[in-house]
């Protein structure tokens, strides 16, 4: 049976939604269409639902004559009406009967499942947030051209001129003459040139109304220097040659020479090593011209430190030297073929050592100014031994 068909005289409980309906028998106006689950029968498996043999068929009468209801039986399940997962239905309660919660029939669940808000309300989340962000923007956008500030007035275009023998003051307080390209009234040229009132000139670059950049400096007295200048001083590479032909290339640093460099006497002598202050300091070598060398440490333009010393001919000092002197622990090797290791102070022995002369004779003891003085033991080769007090060179018991 169909919802919605009825009988007559007779309660009647729909099977899908269980409601109870008197009304006239009619015949069904349509074919009764299942639904899913049902969806998958056939549609020559339906088959009409049977009339109970009471009732007689006739024309729709529209008054109604209501006679005795009858406790409704529910009917024998017809293959029409069976859902396709072989639906069983409950028995029906009784005319009158109050339905208990647990007593109601158990429906399929055919409607559809709910789908999940949480995304649209992420979505929406989102949406205003953008929306947001856009009234932001253009909030912003609009309040920015209101307070937006006209330009600045343009500045003045630089007055450039090329000059020639203009007398100008550097930034350093120096007068003379200059010849290059003035901007705005300072010098700025790559290749400028400016003459001192002293009667030196400069010949390069200027920034700034100052000596900076390569250039090269001509003393009066016929001293150059060529080389990089930093604020009107001499900074990074450079060669100076004086007057008298001694020629410095190195570095160079707050107007001085500082850092590694080499210079040339114009006698022959010649030292390469480190400078500070415009003095030789650190690590350095020195020739002279004669053929002497020394390779050692300087301070204050002194040999002092440790070092060895060669003179040309043969004899060589290695050892502790302090202001350009012997002093402390060294050892000395003559050409001759002596030899002395011990103390010294002022460029002479003095203090305890050992001397070893080419013959075999040996010294070990005590030393002042270059002779044995104090106590010490003399071994000559012969086999004779002195040992005991020896004053200037001399044995004394």
């Amino acid at each position: 049976m169909n919802c919605g068909e009825k009988l007559e005289d007779a309660a009647v409980f729909c099977i899908y939604c269980g409601t109870q309906t008197m009304q006239p028998v009619f015949q069904p106006q349509h074919q009764y269409q299942p639904i899913s689950p049902m969806a998958s029968v056939p549609q020559q498996q339906l088959a009409p639902q049977p009339q109970p043999q009471s009732v007689q068929q006739q024309d729709y009468q529209p008054q109604y004559q209501p006679q005795q209801q009858q406790p409704h039986q529910p009917q024998q399940d017809s293959p029409a009406l069976q859902p396709h997962s072989e639906y069983q239905p409950q028995q029906q309660p009784q005319m009158g009967t109050v339905m208990q919660p647990e007593q109601q029939q158990q429906e399929p669940d055919l409607k559809p499942k709910k789908k999940s808000k949480k995304p649209l309300i992420i979505g929406g989340i989102v949406g205003l947030l953008l929306v947001a962000l856009a009234a932001v923007l253009v909030v912003t956008n609009i309040f920015g051209l209101l307070e937006k500030k006209p330009s600045p007035p343009e500045e003045p275009k630089d007055v450039i001129e090329n000059v020639v023998d203009r007398q100008i003051n550097l930034d350093n307080g120096e007068k003379g003459l200059y010849t290059g390209i003035l901007v705005n009234g300072k010098a700025e040229d790559a290749s400028g040139k400016f003459v001192f009132a002293s009667g030196d000139i400069y010949s390069g670059s200027f920034k700034e109304n100052k000596i900076d950049g390569k250039g090269t400096f001509t003393w009066k007295n016929g001293d150059v220097h060529t080389g990089e200048w930093k604020d009107g001083k001499r900074l990074g590479q450079g060669t100076m040659t004086w007057a008298n032909g001694d020629k410095y290339v190195g570095d160079w640093s707050n107007d001085a020479r500082n850092g590694q460099g080499t210079i040339t006497w114009t006698n022959g002598n010649k030292y390469i090593g480190n400078w500070k202050n415009d003095m030789r300091n650190g690590q350095g070598t020195m020739t002279w011209a004669n053929g002497d060398k020394y390779v050692g440490e300087y301070i204050d333009d002194k040999r002092e430190g440790q070092g060895s010393f060669s003179w040309a001919n043969g004899d060589e000092y290695v050892g502790t030297i302090k202001a350009d002197k012997r002093d402390g622990q060294g050892t000395m090797t003559w050409a001759n073929g002596n030899k002395y290791v011990g103390e010294w102070k002022d460029g002479q022995r003095t203090g305890q050592g050992t001397m070893t002369w080419s013959n075999g004779d040996k010294y070990v003891g005590e030393w002042k100014e270059n002779k044995r003085d104090g106590y010490g033991i003399f071994t000559m080769t012969n086999g004779t031994i002195q040992q005991g007090q020896w004053k200037e060179d001399a044995f004394v018991g």
